[in-house]
């Protein structure tokens, strides 16, 4: 009976060990890259446009992007994902990043 308790407590815990690997991994996934650290030519490839207007375009669009929730989607991002779509469809929709 013993053994049975254990090696189900160790499941449990091998699935919350699970998990917060997981959620750590998708966390550094999502913040390693930044878009405009991209050199020139491969971000003209994603996005179709050079990296001053999508800024400029981020800068106009700012007022209406800001979000109130801390971990939501950066202004910048949300621009990109965005032209992204825009520029390539919904089929490969920033898969190359």
């Amino acid at each position: 009976m013993a053994e049975a308790y254990l090696a189900w407590d160790l499941l449990i815990l091998q699935e919350r060990a699970r998990r917060i690997i997981n959620g750590l991994e998708r966390r550094l996934l999502r913040d390693a890259q930044n878009p405009y650290e991209l050199p020139h030519d491969v971000f003209l490839m994603y996005f179709r446009i050079n990296q001053e207007l999508a800024m400029d375009l981020t800068n106009i669009l700012r007022p209406h992007l800001e979000h109130e929730r801390i971990n939501g989607l950066s202004p910048e991002i949300q621009v990109l994902v965005t032209i992204n779509f825009l520029a390539n469809g919904s089929d490969n929709m920033i898969t190359k990043l």
